[in-house]
């Protein structure tokens, strides 16, 4: 008399068993990419024992950690900005500068993180000129942040 009536529980079963077949099979499957770790420095020679140094004046504190920092390579510097009172609006590249300690003045710094403005910023500080081999030790500066003059981060290079 009313057919629909073994339709519809029919229909409602096999869409639920459908739906059940699949998650399962979707839950089964891993992309490659979660599967995969990829380092962040490839090369184990590019980690850095030298030590973090932070400095906080003119209401900004600026933290840097060489990534790599070693006489005859290119030195690679992490370097975070932070402040709850002024904006960060300045070019990293131009107001930071990097000597060795026969006065040489290292060449072309890249800045590859965050932009200007904000009260946080970070990122990587690279250089494209290799240290001379037989430096000792090298300074950092960063000139006319929040009224501050210079900030000047050293360190002296192991052999």
């Amino acid at each position: 008399m009313f057919p629909n009536r073994k339709i519809i529980p029919l229909a409602l079963f096999s869409t639920v068993l459908l739906v059940l077949a699949v998650f399962f099979i979707f839950s089964q499957r891993r992309p490659s990419s979660l599967l995969t770790v990829q380092p962040v420095n490839s090369l184990p020679n590019q980690i850095s024992s030298l030590e973090t140094k932070s400095e906080s004046a003119g209401e900004v504190t600026i933290e840097v950690t060489p990534l790599v920092l070693n006489a005859g390579e290119s030195p690679k510097l992490k370097v975070t900005f932070n402040t709850h009172s002024v904006e960060l609006d300045f070019n990293v590249e131009d107001v930071v500068s990097l000597t060795d300690d026969k006065g040489a003045i290292v060449d072309s710094p890249k800045w590859i993180g965050s932009l200007p403005g904000s009260h946080h910023r970070s990122g990587e500080l690279d250089f494209s000129s290799n240290l001379e081999p037989d430096v000792k030790s090298v300074m950092l500066i960063f000139k006319n942040i929040a009224g501050v003059s210079a900030r000047t981060f050293s360190w002296t290079l192991s052999r």
